[in-house]
C-alpha cells in the first residue's frame, strides 16, 4: 500500500530543520494537499503540470473577510512563494523515490509581481517643502529638497556637491557621477535661489572655499547618505506622508519631467543613465535645448507660486 498524503508530509518536515521553513512549508504543501483530495487526487504520483495550474486558479479565487469587504487572500508574491514550498516537497518525494518525477519539470511558473516603487509626487513636495520650513535649517532642507526633485540627483551626488560645482556654468550644477563621470545638471532659478539664500545666511565661507561641500549638518561635518536619509524621513513623519527613501525623489523627478513635455533621452542625459548610444561629454551637456527642455518641463516648481 502507498503511503498518503499525511505520512509523505510529516516524512518530509521531520527531514527540515528550521522551525520557520518547516511552518512554511506545512502551510503551503497543507494547502495543496487540502485541495488536491478534493480534486481526487490521493496519490503524488496523480499529480501532473495541468494540475498545478488549477491549483494556481484556486489560489487565486481565495479570498479573506475585511472591514472593507473580500480581499485576496495571496498577491502574486504569495502564490509564488507557495508553489517554491510546494516545488521542495515534490522534489523531497522524487529524491526519496515516492513518485518517479515531479510535475515541476515542466511547470512554468506565473511571472512575479512587479512592486510598485514609491514616487514623490508633486503634492508630495509641496508637502515636504512646508515641513522644512520648521526645521534647525529651514534653509538648507529646502535647498536639498528642491535640488533633489528638480534636478533628479542621485543621494551620493547631493552629498559630493562642492561650492565651486554651482559656479561652472549659469543655470547648471557639476554632478559627480557614478565611476567619477562628471554631468553638467540644468537647474531651476528658484532652486538657484534657495540654494543660494543658504550659501549666504548658513555657509558664508563659501566665497573663499570652493572646494567644500556644499550641505553640512550639525557642527559643519559634511552630510552624508545616512544624514540625508534621516532628515528625509523626518520631514515625511512631519508631514503625514509615509516613509519615503531618497531615490522616490530621482524617480519622482522623471514622472514630473515626462508629465510636463520633457523626453526620456533628456531625463536620461540629466540623470546621468548609462547607454550604449549615448556617451555623455561636458561640452554637450551644455547644449542650449537640454537647458531648454529642463526650464520647459521645471519639476516640482511649474506650479509654485
Amino acid at each position: 500500500m502507498r503511503p498518503n498524503w499525511q505520512f509523505l508530509l510529516e516524512d518530509w518536515l521531520r527531514a527540515t530543520g528550521n522551525p520557520n521553513t518547516r511552518r512554511f512549508y506545512q502551510q503551503s504543501a497543507g494547502l495543496f494537499i487540502e485541495w488536491a483530495q478534493g480534486q481526487g487526487l490521493h496519490d503524488p504520483e496523480q499529480v501532473k503540470p495541468y494540475h498545478l495550474r488549477l491549483f494556481v486558479e484556486y489560489m487565486e479565487g481565495l479570498t479573506v473577510r475585511r472591514k472593507t469587504g473580500p480581499v485576496p487572500r495571496y498577491s502574486r508574491n504569495g502564490i509564488l512563494a507557495n508553489l517554491k514550498g510546494l516545488r521542495a516537497f515534490f522534489g523531497h518525494l522524487a529524491a526519496n523515490e515516492f513518485i518517479e518525477a515531479t510535475p515541476f519539470k515542466s511547470f512554468k511558473f506565473p511571472p512575479r509581481e512587479k512592486p510598485v516603487l514609491p514616487v514623490v509626487g508633486y503634492d508630495d513636495f509641496k508637502a515636504l517643502m512646508k515641513a522644512a520650513l520648521l526645521t534647525r535649517h529651514p534653509l538648507r532642507d529646502q535647498a536639498i529638497l528642491g535640488l533633489l526633485f528638480n534636478t533628479g540627483l542621485r543621494v551620493s551626488e547631493l552629498c559630493a556637491l562642492r561650492f565651486e560645482d554651482f559656479r561652472v556654468e549659469p543655470g547648471y550644477v557639476r554632478v559627480r557621477g557614478k565611476r567619477g563621470k562628471e554631468r553638467l545638471v540644468p537647474v531651476d532659478p528658484q532652486v538657484m535661489r534657495m540654494v543660494n539664500a543658504y550659501l549666504r545666511r548658513e555657509r558664508p565661507e563659501y566665497r573663499e572655499a570652493p572646494f567644500e561641500q556644499v550641505f553640512v549638518a550639525d557642527g559643519k561635518r559634511p552630510l552624508d547618505r545616512h544624514g540625508v536619509l534621516r532628515l528625509i524621513h523626518r520631514l515625511c513623519e512631519r508631514a503625514n506622508l509615509p516613509r519615503l527613501s531618497v531615490h522616490a525623489f530621482r524617480r519622482g523627478f522623471v514622472v514630473e519631467l515626462l508629465t510636463m513635455g520633457g523626453d526620456v533621452a533628456t531625463a536620461q542625459r540629466i540623470l546621468g543613465h548609462e547607454s550604449p548610444y549615448m556617451t555623455l561629454h561636458y561640452a554637450q551637456m551644455r547644449d542650449p535645448n537640454l537647458k531648454a527642455v529642463h526650464t520647459r518641463a521645471s519639476p516640482g516648481f511649474r506650479r509654485m507660486e
